[in-house]
């Protein structure tokens, strides 16, 4: 398998309404995304590594997603509590 796109949509208020994999990034609601595997062929299986930073501190929602062929795949929504010292 391969992926022309994948990543992680992001932001500070929950949408946990289950996506379906017809649902692009422009329905999941979150404004924020990585860029760094937004566009390219990746192999799948694999492991995928970012470096994510966080305007401020908070909850901060989060879901992974990657094109295959047609269908988008989504992870379920996530939370991280981002801390800034």
């Amino acid at each position: 398998f391969s992926t022309a796109s994948t990543g992680i949509y992001w932001n500070y208020e929950s949408t946990p309404s289950a996506l379906m994999k017809l649902d692009s990034p422009n329905a999941v609601g979150y404004p924020n995304y990585t860029e760094d595997y937004a566009t390219g062929l990746f192999r799948l299986p694999d492991s995928f590594s970012l470096n994510m930073k966080f305007p401020r501190a908070g909850v901060v929602y989060f879901r992974a997603y990657a094109k295959i062929d047609k269908d988008y795949l989504w992870t379920p929504e996530k939370q991280v509590k981002v801390i800034i010292k």
